[in-house]
């Protein structure tokens, strides 16, 4: 749902031998996004349609449009998820706002700026930053892929919205080297092992194609392993 405007979030996929397109991140049809940015130091909602002169600072004019949009506050209300909360062992209230869990998301190449961008998110929109943020390679280590313009897009999107609707709750981005399937499907791998991870957040996917139920092994939870919820792109093309 909160995803970009169209699909420029990878490299051209390359053909396959058994003529399928490889790992996509996600595109949505032409709408106002449920999202925002934050551009000369203040917010702006993020408009799929093609600015008109003087919308966000287009050649022609020099004002910007009024920030206006959905607050983090305003999707969490519409959903309910302000009022969700649980008893623990000893009878106290938490609330859910994520406390305690681990959200993994698994997107392809670098986004060099992330932990920058969503500090900057957080203060436009008035969040505290997560408990802990990590940024990992597919593998868990610290030497990232290059750095991919549409990729880095589609992290944003998503690290500052899984975090918009669990403030309190660790942020695991996994980077995987490409967009390719093995390397993706390694990056879930090492995303469903860790510990505290609840949920693994995939902004993309494929084309259906014969031998699919071969991944399904990457979709499960590890054996002693808290359970884990899978979430991937669904598209809007069929």
């Amino acid at each position: 749902m909160f995803t970009k405007t169209s699909r420029h979030a990878k490299s051209t996929p390359t053909r396959r031998t058994r003529r399928r397109y490889g790992p996509q991140a996600e595109g949505l049809e032409t709408r106002n996004l449920l999202s925002m940015m934050y551009q000369y130091g203040r917010l702006h909602p993020m408009v799929a349609n093609t600015p008109t002169p003087g919308e966000f600072g287009v050649a022609g004019s020099s004002s910007l449009a009024p920030a206006s949009g959905y607050l983090p506050s305003d999707i969490r209300h519409t959903y309910g998820f302000d009022k969700i909360s649980f008893t623990d062992a000893q009878g106290h209230t938490i609330p859910g706002d994520g406390r305690g869990q681990t959200i993994a998301i698994v997107d392809a190449f670098d986004a060099p700026n992330i932990v920058a961008d969503l500090h900057t998110f957080d203060q436009g929109v008035g969040l505290p930053d997560p408990p802990r943020f990590v940024k990992v390679n597919q593998t868990g280590g610290t030497t990232y892929p290059r750095p991919d313009d549409g990729w880095s897009l589609e992290i944003a999107l998503d690290v500052e919205w899984a975090h918009a609707m669990a403030p309190q709750a660790n942020i695991l981005l996994v980077e995987s080297s490409t967009s390719e399937d093995g390397d993706m499907w390694a990056a879930v791998d090492y995303a469903r092992r860790q510990p505290g991870v609840v949920a693994v957040s995939l902004s993309w996917g494929e084309s259906e194609y014969a031998g699919e139920s071969g991944v399904d092994a990457h979709l499960t939870t590890p054996t002693g392993h808290n359970g884990v919820t899978f979430l991937a792109a669904s598209g809007d093309g069929g």
